[in-house]
């Protein structure tokens, strides 16, 4: 069966300062892709990108096949399993029109490799292992070592694939990369918008990043936290011999936290990788649609752990309005305030910055 995919999403942004970027109507983002499930045990999805002016590129490339009830295996370009709202939320059904900064900036977006994923019917938990090569590059790795991924959750209740609709629900988790990496941009302090007010340091060598999620919900209510903790290695060129090896210098740290409140005011219940409906969203009349209201709050510190490098970070609240007029449109109104723990570059006299934001959203097909 082919299933046809598209997003369309259209902005009107405004920024505290132009050193931001531009405030106006914006083109955000465009996707189109194709799904294909010629059997219920196999599918393949292909999807393209647009991002401003930038694309298309390829988002998603890959195969599922489900040989066991319990087991999928997975290979191709797609989503690692490093942070739970970001691996089972698609962007066009969260209730905010951006991700946090903390999942923005410390979240592997696609790698290329391959997974096994276990879901025993018979017990509440998910198993991921996957081994991929730990960069957004389609072509290969950045050297010759591959990167692991590992990710156990507990999933009660609404969360899981076959308890839908309960009231009560929840998924409890912990998941990792280990990579031997590349000269890479160490983590940055970016705004949920893409702004930069902490540039990153060049990283190269080991890089560990750890992250835990939980994800409850009760009725009407959706509450995410996640925290996530990396490390990454940094060497120093000291005598500019491209033929020595460079030295190990202290590596740096970086930690994120960030938690989520969403309310259903009307409509049907969050479920988990599904935009709400209304409450008698049947196609045989229009109902209104579905409202929701989010409230979020991130913190990233950067710079830690290495005495040569000053102690960076920021701390941004942010409020979400958003309208589901049906299934496949949205209307979103959002607000954030970022205060920076140094000033930017860009800016030595703030220390604070907020965006408004207005978002259409259309989108049609799978998750």
């Amino acid at each position: 069966m082919f299933t046809p995919t598209a997003l369309v999403e259209v902005d009107y942004r405004q920024r505290a300062h132009e050193a931001e970027g531009t405030s106006g109507f914006a083109f955000a983002r465009g996707r189109l892709g194709l799904r294909l499930s010629p059997t219920d045990w196999v599918t393949a999805v292909v999807t393209a990108e647009f991002i401003g002016d930038h694309g298309p590129y390829l988002l998603d490339g890959y195969a599922a096949f489900r040989p066991l009830r319990w087991l999928t295996v997975t290979a191709g370009y797609s989503k690692p399993p490093l942070f739970a709202s970001f691996r089972h939320e698609p962007v066009a059904t969260l209730p905010m029109p951006v991700r946090s900064s903390v999942v923005n900036e410390m979240r592997v977006r696609r790698d290329l490799g391959v997974e096994a994923q276990l879901r025993p019917r018979r017990a509440p938990i998910e198993l991921i292992v996957r081994l991929g090569n730990g960069t957004k590059a389609l072509l290969g790795n950045d050297n010759h070592t591959p990167t692991g991924y590992a990710a156990l959750d507990l999933v009660l209740g609404r969360p899981r694939v076959d308890r839908r609709r309960h009231d009560l629900g929840v998924r409890l988790g912990i998941a990792g990369l280990v990579d031997d990496a590349g000269e890479h941009d160490a983590i940055a302090g970016r705004t949920p918008l893409g702004f930069t007010y902490a540039r990153p340091v060049v990283a190269d060598g080991l890089r560990v990043i750890l992250e835990e999620h939980l994800i409850a919900y009760a009725g009407p209510v959706r509450l995410v936290i996640e925290a996530a903790w990396a490390r990454e290695a940094r060497t120093y060129d000291d005598d500019g011999d491209a033929g020595t090896p460079p030295v190990p210098v202290e590596p740096v740290e970086s930690w994120g936290l960030t938690g989520e409140l969403t309310w259903t005011i009307r409509g049907a219940w969050r479920e988990v990788g599904a935009q709400p409906r209304g409450p008698w969203d049947r196609g045989d009349r229009w109902d209104g649609g579905a409202l929701e209201l989010a409230t979020r709050l991130d913190r990233l510190w950067l710079g830690r752990g290495a005495a040569a490098l000053a102690d960076v970070g920021g701390t941004t609240g942010a409020l979400s309005l958003k309208w589901w007029p049906t299934y496949f449109l949205a209307l979103d109104l959002y607000g954030d305030v970022t205060r920076f723990d140094a000033p930017p570059i860009e800016t030595p006299a703030r220390s604070w910055s907020w965006t408004a934001l207005l978002r259409a959203s259309f989108f049609w097909g799978g998750r």
